[in-house]
C-alpha cells in the first residue's frame, strides 16, 4: 500500500463523506466506511465539519466507540 493512497482516499473523505457505505453492523448513517485494499475505513459524520476516524481491519466499533 502506497501512503498517497491513504491521503487521496481521506481527502475524499473530507470532500464528499457520504460517498461512503453506511456501517452495516451499526446501521447508523452518520458512521461510515471506506476500503482501501484490505483495510476498513470507518469515520463517523459529526453535525459540524468534524470527522471522526478509526481504522482497523479486524475489529468491529460497537456504536458511541468510534
Amino acid at each position: 500500500m502506497c501512503s498517497s493512497d491513504l491521503f487521496e482516499l481521506s481527502d475524499v473523505i473530507v470532500d464528499q463523506p457520504k460517498a461512503g457505505r453506511v456501517v452495516p453492523e451499526l446501521g447508523n448513517a452518520n458512521i461510515r466506511e471506506r476500503f482501501l485494499y484490505s483495510y476498513r475505513l470507518i469515520y463517523e459524520m459529526s453535525n459540524g465539519d468534524d470527522l471522526h476516524l478509526g481504522s482497523n481491519s479486524w475489529q468491529t466499533f460497537a456504536e458511541g466507540e468510534v
